[in-house]
Formats: structure tokens, C-alpha cells, sequence
């Protein structure tokens, strides 16, 4: 049995995360993505106690996208811009995909135009389990408060296409924070804070046999 926490929009938050096999942050580690602010990010995941930590950034964290170098603050861990791993000292043995690209926010990071996010949807792996994005799929837990569809409808196609899909996580929009079963895929909008901008959000555990 595989134990997973999964957090994401954090925003300079520190959740207890309690020990497990993986850990995932889906993004927003930061408020302005600056460098201090992904220094004191990185010291609070020196202190997790998980085999492996996964995060894919987020639209807030900027400095990653503006000074790709910095990605190796992150070199102890698995920080995914349109890539994967097959775990397989974990039983069962998984395969995760993560991306940080959405559509255009306020000119934030890791933003993309609608080509761009459909060529970079369409590399996912067809033997991905688990899918980590910061946003989220068209018309699933991606409702504004000014009720906006702020999903991405290349990913969304992504997953209507795949047959091994089985958890999909993101956050991105804080509004939207649960579960929904889509097709076979249990689909989870992890989003720490709420729409008020209050880390109100515990983070999700699942456990895989």
C-alpha cells in the first residue's frame, strides 16, 4: 500500500504533513515567488518525512520560471515542468506526470497560450497513474468567484483520452477545493487556501493498493 499527501496553493504556508511514502505540492509554494520565499519553502520540506517529494510550480512562483537555476534549490527532491517518474520501489510500483501550465493569468508564471498547453498536454505519458497540474481541467473544480471556467480544455481532452489515469490533482482556483469522480479518475482540486485567501484547506491523503 502506497500512503499520499497531496497540498497545493500554499502561499507561504506550512501545513503538517503527516509521514508518508509521497508527498505532492501541486504549486503556489510562494506569494510573490521570490527567492527568500522559496528558500524558506525548501527548509520546510527538508523537514517532511516522506520517500519521495514531488511538486510541479505554480502561477505564484515566479523566480522558477524567470531564472530556471534556481529549480536546483529543488535538486533533492522531484520538481516536474512537463515530465515524469516511474516509482518503482513502491508496491505498487506508479508512474506520475506533472505540469505547472495553465492559461493566461495577469501575465503570471508558467502561463500558456491555447497551442503552447495543447502540445505540452499531449506529451503526457500514457502510462501515467497519477497527473499533477497546478490548474485545473475545463469544467471541473475550476469555478471563480465571478463563476469563470478557468480550466484548461486541452488538459481536459488529455483526460477524456487516457485508460490509465487514476488521480488527478491540482488547485490553482481556491473556490473549488474537493473531490469529483470524472469518467474512472478521481479528480481533486487540493487548494490549501480558500477563496479568501485563509489556509482553511487540510491537505488529502489517499492510500493506493
Amino acid at each position: 500500500m502506497i500512503k499520499i499527501v497531496i497540498t497545493g496553493c500554499t502561499h507561504n504556508r506550512y501545513p503538517v504533513i503527516q509521514p508518508c511514502d509521497i508527498f505532492i505540492h501541486t504549486g503556489d509554494f510562494t506569494e510573490h515567488g521570490s527567492i527568500s520565499e522559496l528558500a524558506q519553502f525548501k527548509l520546510y520540506l527538508d523537514t517532511i518525512q516522506a520517500k519521495y517529494i514531488i511538486l510541479v510550480p505554480g502561477n505564484h512562483d515566479r523566480f522558477l520560471e524567470k531564472e530556471p537555476l534556481t529549480r536546483n534549490m529543488f535538486k533533492d527532491y522531484y520538481l516536474f515542468i512537463n515530465e515524469g517518474i516511474h516509482i518503482y520501489d513502491l508496491d505498487p510500483q506508479i508512474n506520475i506526470w506533472g505540469s505547472p501550465y495553465t492559461p493566461p493569468w495577469d501575465n503570471w508564471a508558467f502561463n500558456a497560450q491555447d497551442k503552447e498547453r495543447e502540445e505540452i498536454f499531449k506529451k503526457i505519458s500514457p502510462s501515467t497513474d497519477i497527473l499533477i497540474t497546478h490548474g485545473p481541467p475545463k469544467g471541473i473544480l475550476d469555478q471563480t468567484k465571478e463563476g469563470q471556467n478557468a480550466g484548461c480544455q486541452y488538459l481536459l481532452e488529455q483526460i477524456n483520452s487516457s485508460y490509465s489515469i487514476r488521480y488527478h490533482f491540482f488547485a490553482h482556483i481556491h473556490e473549488t477545493y474537493g473531490s469529483f469522480l470524472h469518467k474512472d479518475i478521481q479528480i481533486f482540486n487540493v487548494s490549501l487556501m480558500n477563496k479568501n485567501y485563509q489556509p482553511f484547506n487540510p491537505p488529502i491523503t489517499i492510500e493506493i493498493e
